[in-house]
């Protein structure tokens, strides 16, 4: 498309980037787990980690589930609907709002997962 229009390229890379930020959320949901973990930000003196019990593992890996499943499932889906968003694009040039509207629908639940993961974090001991 970007061969034979240039000038749609503003269009074209916000409908690419957009399935990637399902990898900002996973990165943003293992930040706060090494957080909540204290394997950094802890002062000076103090124990580089937390002793974590089992169970509290499990807890924090069932936390980052909400992301995992939501990131990989939105991202697969809306990739597809990115490519048929810039398709559109390349044919209809003045439908290239609709095409990220729809794209953003399908990010709703990429955006569920992570506050879902942010909540069970911090419930979590």
């Amino acid at each position: 498309m970007l061969s034979e229009q240039p000038d749609l390229f503003g269009k074209a890379l916000l409908l690419t980037a957009l399935p990637g930020t399902q990898g900002i959320y996973g990165f943003l949901i293992g930040f706060l787990v090494i957080m909540k973990l204290g394997l950094i930000g802890t002062p000076t003196g103090v124990p580089f980690y937390k002793v974590i019990t089992v169970g509290q593992g499990w807890q924090m890996f069932a936390s980052c589930l909400p992301v995992a499943f939501a990131g990989l499932l939105s991202a697969i889906h809306q990739g597809r609907a990115c490519a048929a968003g810039v398709e559109m694009t390349a044919k209809q040039p003045d439908q290239a709002g609709k095409a990220l509207v729809l794209a953003v629908f399908v990010e709703f639940y990429a955006v569920l997962g992570l506050l879902a993961s942010i909540l069970l974090i911090y419930r979590s001991w």
